[in-house]
């Protein structure tokens, strides 16, 4: 099973986004990727400032942002935490 981060706004708090968002798990589910939804303004919890110290074991396999933060987008790209593809 393939993992992923579903990366969220993390303000944006609605029952209509919930909604979307356990659509896009559930379809995940049904094409065996373990999608975990993850709020934007927790990436910092859970990924260090530093790449060097990232447990790449975790790092998940693909990330889809449905956030439109470009500016954090950008970061983790440079960063090389993940893919522009």
């Amino acid at each position: 099973m393939k993992t992923a981060w579903l990366v969220v706004n993390g303000y944006l708090k609605s029952e209509k986004f919930e909604e979307i968002y356990s659509w896009l798990i559930e379809a995940a589910k049904e094409r065996n990727i373990n999608l975990k939804k993850l709020p934007n303004d927790q990436l910092d919890s859970i990924i260090p400032a530093d790449p060097e110290n990232i447990n790449w074991r975790e790092r998940p396999e693909f990330v889809l942002f449905w956030d439109k933060d470009k500016n954090s987008q950008a970061y983790w790209r440079m960063a090389r935490i993940f893919n522009a593809e």
